[in-house]
């Protein structure tokens, strides 16, 4: 059973999520109050894995026993933080991408990727929030420049989709995606492939956006803790002293309208969660 918060290291998670803000490839690149832009979100696109491999490490040029010999291999690493810039320790990174004849491992591509490329990767971010994949560099197919897919999760939560793109590649001013984006956004997703000593390596930094990893942090927290006169039962450590927390109404889940009599949804467990309204500018009843 989860213990209630009660010492500042245990709530490292949560103080990031009230900054907002995405990391450049350059380094994070820092707002007013030193806070980071977070790390743009794109479309997951139609290829995320049905079914994952039996093998999903950090190295997608082995798959099992049979080792993948097509396209330019690389490393591709990085860091993962909060907006505050604190690493997310135990995030999760997904990649996923074509292999280098341009073929998706999903029944929409008709599965025709080459078997010996493992096509999807997970690894989990170390005490840094650094992590590591060995993959090839992503390759383009008809309609699109080439890009590898990125995923962080935290717990059962998704906290960012998006997109990297090779740095200087000639498809991507035609890539429909890629010039949706912002100048400062496309610097934050494009990122340049070099030549290294074991082949090429590109190096992709991610910071996710507060309310991400507030939200998700709350999954861990869901029991009574401390309280104020206010019932609060998550509180986060802040800057100007003031009360921020998370309210729980204990109210009885409404089978029939699945609502409540104000008409919130109610969790899995039959409680309404809201933010308080009383402590903490910015706050309002129901989210943000």
């Amino acid at each position: 059973m989860p213990q209630p918060i009660r010492h500042r290291r245990n709530l490292l998670g949560l103080s990031a999520a009230f900054v907002a803000l995405p990391a450049m490839h350059l380094g994070a690149r820092a707002q007013s109050g030193g806070r980071l832009r977070p790390t743009p979100a794109q479309t997951e696109g139609p290829f995320y894995p049905v079914s994952p491999p039996a093998d999903t490490d950090f190295d997608l040029l082995r798959q099992g026993g049979a080792a993948y010999a097509k396209g330019q291999p690389c490393w591709l690493d990085g860091q993962v933080r909060g907006a505050n810039g604190q690493p997310l320790a135990g995030a999760v990174v997904e990649i996923w991408q074509c292999d280098a004849a341009g073929h998706y491992r999903h029944p929409g591509d008709g599965d025709r990727a080459d078997p010996d490329f493992q096509a999807f990767g997970r690894v989990v971010a170390d005490a840094e929030g650094r992590y590591r994949f060995r993959t090839i560099r992503p390759v383009a197919y008809t309609g699109r420049t080439p890009h590898i897919h990125v995923k962080v999760k935290q717990g059962r939560r998704t906290l960012l989709t998006t997109q990297l793109y090779v740095a200087g590649d000639p498809g991507n001013a035609q890539d429909f995606l890629w010039r949706r984006l912002s100048e400062a956004d496309r610097a934050a997703l494009t990122v340049p492939f070099t030549p290294g000593a074991d082949g090429l390596r590109a190096s992709f930094d991610i910071v996710v956006a507060a309310r991400q990893i507030f939200f998700a942090s709350l999954s861990k927290h869901r029991q009574p803790g401390r309280h104020c006169q206010n019932r609060c039962t998550v509180h986060r450590p802040s800057t100007d002293g003031a009360c921020h927390a998370i309210h729980v109404d204990d109210l009885q889940r409404r089978s029939r309208r699945g609502h409540d009599d104000r008409g919130r949804q109610p969790g899995a467990d039959g409680r309404v969660w809201r933010l308080c309204r009383r402590h903490g500018p910015g706050w309002r009843d129901g989210g943000w």
